[in-house]
C-alpha cells in the first residue's frame, strides 16, 4: 500500500531562529547512556553532544520527559522499530504522555507495514501526518519546561556516529511546534493521505507476529 500524503517543497515556510543561551554543553561519548551523558538539564541549556550510536532519539525522549514530567510531545523520524514502537507506548502507560504526534516520511508505511500497523492501531490515525521528510527531531512540552531535540539519530538505534543537540526553552521549543502545527494544519483530514481509507489496509491487515498493542489513549486493557 502506498501512502501519497506528501507537501511540495514549497508548501512550508522557510524559518530560521536564533537565540541566545544561558549554559552551552559540549559532550561526546561512545558508551554513556542518554541519561549519563546529557544529566540534568535547565532552562536556557544548550546541549550538543556526539555518540557512537549507542542509544537513540528515543532514549533522548525518554530521558527529557524523566526530567519534564508529564508533557506535550511531537516526534519526526524517518524511521523506528517494534523496541521503539512499544517504548513509546510505556511512555503514555507511564503517565509520561499527554499526546503524541508522529511526523513521517511515506516510505515507513510500506518499508515497515507491520510496524506501522501497530502505531495506527495503537495510536489511531489522527496522531499522524506522512510527508516527504527526512527530519530528525521531537518536541517536549511540560508544565514548566519546554524542550526541542533535533538529532542524526531515528527513533531506533544505529550503530555508528551520531550527533544531537538539546535546546531548553520556549522560544526554540515553538519554532520546532510550529512546523508540526503547519503540517497538521496542511495535510488534514480533508487530504486522502490522512483519511482512514488510505490507512485501511494496515488498520484491516492480518495480525502482525507480535499481539498488537492497546491504545494507550482509550485506557485498553
Amino acid at each position: 500500500m502506498a501512502v501519497v500524503g506528501t507537501l511540495a517543497a514549497t508548501a512550508i515556510e522557510a524559518r530560521i531562529l536564533r537565540m541566545a543561551t544561558k549554559r552551552r554543553v559540549f559532550r561526546k561519548s561512545g558508551t554513556d547512556t542518554a541519561a549519563q551523558l546529557i544529566g540534568a538539564i535547565a532552562d536556557g541549556d544548550e546541549i550538543c553532544g556526539i555518540t557512537n550510536g549507542q542509544f537513540s532519539l528515543v532514549d533522548i525522549i525518554e530521558h527529557v520527559l524523566q526530567c519534564v514530567g508529564p508533557a506535550r510531545v511531537a516526534v519526526a523520524t524517518w524511521t523506528m522499530g517494534i523496541y521503539d514502537t512499544e517504548r513509546a507506548f510505556e511512555f503514555v502507560r507511564n503517565n509520561l504522555v499527554r499526546e503524541m504526534r508522529f511526523i513521517l516520511d511515506p516510505s515507513m508505511f510500506s518499508r515497515r507495514p507491520e510496524i506501522a500497523a501497530i502505531l495506527v492501531r495503537g495510536f489511531g490515525v489522527e496522531s499522524f501526518r506522512a510527508v516527504n521528510s527526512h527530519a530528525k527531531f521531537a518536541t517536549i512540552r511540560g508544565d514548566h519546561l519546554a524542550v526541542a531535540v533535533r538529532s542524526s539519530m531515528n527513533l531506533n538505534p544505529n550503530n555508528r556516529i551520531e550527533s544531537f543537540d538539546i535546546s531548553v526553552g520556549h522560544e526554540v521549543t515553538a519554532f520546532f511546534e510550529a512546523v508540526v502545527d503547519d503540517i497538521w494544519r496542511d495535510v488534514g483530514s480533508d487530504n486522502r493521505s490522512q483519511s482512514r481509507a488510505v490507512f485501511s489496509g494496515l488498520l484491516d491487515a492480518k495480525e502482525p507476529k507480535r499481539h498488537r498493542r492497546p491504545n494507550p489513549f482509550l485506557g485498553d486493557a
